[in-house]
């Protein structure tokens, strides 16, 4: 069952593996997290905002007033995604996230969620899965490099 469950190293963190996802210890905001030969970090430039930083190049800027975490980065059949949550103070979607593909370039999916918290990350073959607390029920978004699929 072991080779099923998705791999995640969080720096700084603690990681539980229960049921085949990787569950976040506290659920704190991470700054950064390095795993399977990449690293993922938050920084914020002094002209404001924050920049996400994949293996040392910037790969996108946030201006807006969203707090920035790096949840972990997981392994999908050995293709590494990074998943970030964005979380935005007195919005009607405090939540949403986004997933970088971290091979061959990093690039990043469009944002997507159901506007709550605690996610649950799990893989099969190459593909990501978010799932995620929704109105009805649950809500499972598919990753496969950057195209999603609700």
């Amino acid at each position: 069952m072991l080779a099923s469950c998705p791999r995640a190293i969080i720096r700084m963190s603690v990681i539980a593996l229960i049921g085949g996802h990787a569950l976040a210890a506290d659920n704190e905001a991470r700054k950064s997290a390095s795993a399977f030969g990449h690293s993922v970090d938050i920084t914020h430039p002094a002209d404001g905002g924050h920049t996400v930083v994949v293996n040392g190049t910037p790969l996108f800027s946030d201006r807006s007033d969203a707090e920035l975490s790096v949840l972990g980065i997981y392994t999908a059949n050995s293709h590494p995604y990074a998943v970030i949550k964005q979380r935005y103070a007195g919005n009607a979607c405090p939540v949403k996230y986004r997933v970088i593909s971290l091979v061959p370039t990093p690039k990043q999916t469009r944002t997507f969620g159901t506007c709550r918290d605690h996610a649950h990350i799990s893989t099969l073959g190459e593909t990501l899965k978010v799932t995620l607390p929704a109105s009805s029920g649950q809500k499972t978004y598919s990753i496969h490099n950057t195209q999603i699929t609700p």
